[in-house]
């Protein structure tokens, strides 16, 4: 049931985070065995383990404080056009080096 619901969730949001309440040392230790054992793939969904509710809720204005600035100062696209441009320098390098004579692609990509 449990997972089902999980699932659902996460068809539904797409940065989904839940908070767990877990108190003692043992109740984390006992969550974390559980988490592996139930085949749950790591940050999907993302669990925020905290000691009470008040530290939940701290956590996921803190996380939502986050992903808002993030998202005002668009780093995501400055990521993929940051990325773009060094593929792009990339291979106006490999295209001067496989310019020189005796030097093939596969040699340049060494």
């Amino acid at each position: 049931m449990y997972l089902y619901r999980v699932q659902k969730l996460k068809e539904q949001f797409a940065n989904l985070y839940i908070v767990v309440t877990l108190p003692t040392r043992e109740q984390n230790d006992s969550f974390v065995r559980s988490y592996f054992k139930l085949g749950m793939k790591l940050g999907r969904p993302t669990f925020v383990p905290v000691q009470d509710l008040e530290m939940g809720f701290e956590k996921i204005v803190k996380i939502a404080h986050a992903r808002g600035v993030c998202k005002r100062r668009d780093v995501a696209s400055r990521l993929r056009a940051e990325r773009k441009r060094s593929v792009q320098g990339m291979d106006v390098f490999l295209r001067v080096i496989i310019s020189i004579l005796g030097i093939d692609n596969h040699d340049a990509n060494s």
